[in-house]
């Protein structure tokens, strides 16, 4: 078929090319009756692979039918030397070019040609979201360290300039400058000596600034962030979900991070496989992957990982179903990747389609139908949500009775211990 290429890279007429097509979120693919095939029938299909596959018909001049692979998988090498899924189709030659574009490694290029990458990404892990939760630790969230740890040294500062110079440069016995120093930052009232120097009451004043605002842009901080509820999300890496003693991971059935996973001897990645051992590394194929959000991932119990464009679609395609973003998507991926259409070994196919490729990326065409789906970047939602109008309880705020709980014991000791001095002396 190839040899009918000619010399500008087009075929003369239009012949029919067999291209290997893969499930993949939001493609409808049917079957029609059609006697002039040898199956009796085609497989028709609509979505981002078919609008690339007919943009290199219609550069090339061929006609298209397409096939499934058994098993619906992009393929792995088995351990006796065979492919399975789309590699095996290409790497058989029982069809004349992979349409759904497959991640490139060196073992594929072993019996594939690639074309120029059409687009790259990174493999992502999905899990389910938990519910609401507020962090009791959220009163220390108005002010930074920083700010907090300014604040102690300026009070200590503002406590040596009225405690040590009228002490010794002055004569004066020692004073309660400090005190009052404290009790301003804390609100309480205090009281001005007569005997005070102009100076000092200048110092107190400029502290009782400072704190008016500190203690204002602090209450007014607190405020806001007692609204703001935080949505769990713990699985943010691989070591994550390795660590934790009863979550499952979901991989791609017969994929190249499979690949990786079954080649690993150490590191994260020989972990993970050492999880089949407890029954918590699952292999589905990508037509189950709706199924297994729903299934698996949804309860909480299961985690996803996949290319981030797979799941970015699972995730708009629940949404546009249920209403709801359920799920939450790690921030940081792994395992980055480019991905291609292939051809089996030598074909002069894959030189006549780079030349049509980097037109067709460098026009943003690739990614717009790839993201051309309904709902695409609705879930893509920060971790934390304000909520409005929600009485506190004290799971909100249960850190602040502790902490005075454990004042409240620290100055009970202390007394304890000053009745027992006094008696003792």
């Amino acid at each position: 078929m190839t040899a009918l290429l000619l010399n500008v890279h087009r075929f003369s007429h239009g012949p029919e090319l067999l291209l290997a097509i893969q499930v993949i979120p939001y493609h409808t693919m049917r079957w029609e009756d059609d006697p002039s095939v040898p199956e009796g029938r085609r497989l028709i299909v609509e979505g981002a692979l078919d609008n690339v596959a007919r943009y290199f018909s219609k550069a090339l001049n061929f006609t298209i039918r397409y096939m499934l692979a058994s098993g619906r998988t992009f393929g792995t090498k088995l351990p006796d030397g065979t492919w399975t899924g789309m590699m095996g189709l290409v790497a058989r030659e029982e069809v004349d070019l992979g349409a759904a574009p497959i991640a490139m490694s060196p073992i594929r290029a072993e019996v594939a040609d690639f074309t120029i990458p059409l687009w790259s990404g990174r493999v992502k892990i999905v899990g389910g979201r938990g519910g609401l939760e507020t962090d009791p630790w959220g009163f220390l969230l108005p002010l930074t360290p920083v700010v907090w740890a300014a604040t102690l040294i300026t009070l200590l500062m503002v406590c040596a300039i009225l405690l040590l110079p009228s002490s010794f440069l002055l004569g004066r016995v020692l004073g309660r400058g400090g005190s009052r120093s404290v009790r301003v930052l804390l609100q309480q009232d205090v009281v001005w000596p007569v005997e005070w120097w102009w100076w000092e009451r200048l110092v107190l004043g400029l502290w009782m600034l400072t704190t008016l605002v500190l203690t204002k842009s602090y209450a007014g901080n607190l405020m806001s962030l007692l609204a703001v509820k935080y949505l769990p999300q713990p699985f943010q890496t691989l070591q994550d979900v390795v660590d934790h003693p009863s979550v499952s991971i979901i991989w791609q059935k017969f994929s190249l991070p499979e690949q990786y996973i079954r080649a690993a001897k150490s590191g994260v990645f020989h972990e993970v496989a050492e999880l089949e051992k407890e029954g918590r590394l699952l292999f589905h194929g990508q037509a189950q992957f709706p199924w297994s959000l729903d299934t698996f991932v949804r309860r909480g119990r299961h985690v996803l990982a996949d290319a981030d464009i797979t799941i970015t679609s699972l995730l708009a395609r629940d949404y546009s179903t249920t209403g709801r973003c359920d799920f939450y998507l790690s921030r940081d991926g792994f395992l980055p990747f480019s991905s291609s259409l292939i051809s089996h070994k030598t074909d002069p196919l894959i030189q006549s389609i780079d030349r049509w490729v980097l037109p067709l990326t460098e026009a943003g065409l690739i990614r717009y139908w790839m993201e051309s789906v309904p709902n695409y970047t609705i879930c893509d939602s920060p971790s934390k949500i304000k909520v409005h109008n929600e009485p506190f309880s004290s799971s909100h705020i249960w850190i602040v009775y502790v902490l005075l709980s454990l004042g409240l014991g620290a100055g009970a000791v202390v007394l304890l211990a000053e009745i027992v001095a006094h008696y003792l002396t």
